[in-house]
């Protein structure tokens, strides 16, 4: 058998590269509304991470990752798409950590959280479709090895708190929805929530 890729490399080589950050050490999230101010976060791996990729796949004014679904709010002379189908987070982090690949989804979040939830979820399925394709087609592409069901999922909100002391970013526990809540004043260290 040649050399397989790795989960990690198999794919970041499915994944569309016009989605990944073209630099992967920062989050924000810049829209301003409400009183809000942008929200910047940096990214640190920390010890036993072989590699992460970003990706940000838009905003739902865009659905540029959701072609094939109604985004047709506020227009004028068609209704309103269903509440919540666009929905998908701010970014999707790629991570391999002792040899195996970690989905982390992400929502940035100045203010409430209500949403996060269902922003987390929608985007979860997007990647279980992602995976199921990578199954899919393994055997065509040298990816016998891979297997969808040793991938983990981690879903993290990381709000932000200026007012917390740069040592206070360590993570809570998840929630019974599986859901962390990451309180930062700006950094995010990936190693903590693996």
């Amino acid at each position: 058998m040649a050399n397989q890729k790795t989960d990690f490399e198999y794919l970041t080589w499915i994944l569309n590269h016009r989605f990944a950050c073209k630099d992967k050490n920062w989050m924000k999230e810049e829209k301003v509304a409400k009183g809000k101010r942008s929200q910047r976060v940096e990214i640190y791996s920390g010890p036993g991470i072989r590699g992460y990729e970003l990706y940000e796949f838009g905003d739902k004014e865009n659905c540029r990752h959701l072609p094939f679904f109604n985004n047709t709010n506020n227009h004028k002379d068609l209704p309103n798409a269903p509440s919540g189908l666009i929905a998908f987070c701010d970014y999707i982090l790629l991570v391999e950590f002792k040899q195996l690949l970690h989905i982390v989804l992400i929502e940035l979040k100045r203010g409430s959280t209500t949403h996060a939830r269902l922003q987390l979820e929608a985007s979860k399925v997007f990647m279980q479709y992602v995976l199921n394709s990578a199954e899919r087609i393994k055997d065509d592409n040298n990816m016998e090895m891979f297997d969808k069901g040793k991938i983990l999922f981690r879903k993290v909100i990381i709000t932000q708190n200026e007012k917390e002391p740069l040592n206070s970013h360590l993570p809570k526990n998840f929630n019974k929805n599986d859901v962390l809540t990451y309180t930062t004043s700006k950094d995010f260290y990936i190693r903590e929530i693996l």
